[in-house]
């Protein structure tokens, strides 16, 4: 009988909760578990995540843009100093400023 009752209170929350797609997943990962704004060092693979990030938010309707917006913004804010343009990995990363601009 607890079977029963766990199952439907399961399939309740299922159908409550909004559907998520693969590229969700993917973008939640990368965000969370990848390279979080607090963590982030500006390198050739994160440069083409922020970017991502980026092109994320030009898809997304507006009240999800929010969340682009404040990863760019952190992780840039945390790497300002170092984005000189003296050597490549931060100058890559840097793309991020004229989207912070905009």
């Amino acid at each position: 009988m607890i079977r029963y009752i766990l199952l439907f209170f399961a399939m309740l929350v299922f159908n409550i909760l909004p559907a998520q797609n693969w590229l969700d997943s993917l973008d939640n990962y990368a965000r969370e578990r990848i390279s979080p704004p607090q963590t982030f060092l500006p390198g050739w693979q994160n440069a083409a995540l922020l970017h991502s990030m980026e092109l994320q938010y030009e898809m997304m309707p507006a009240t999800e843009k929010q969340k682009y917006v404040d990863y760019v913004k952190i992780a840039l804010d945390k790497n300002l100093p170092i984005l000189t343009g003296l050597w490549p990995n931060p100058t890559s990363a840097s793309n991020g400023l004229g989207f912070c601009i905009e």
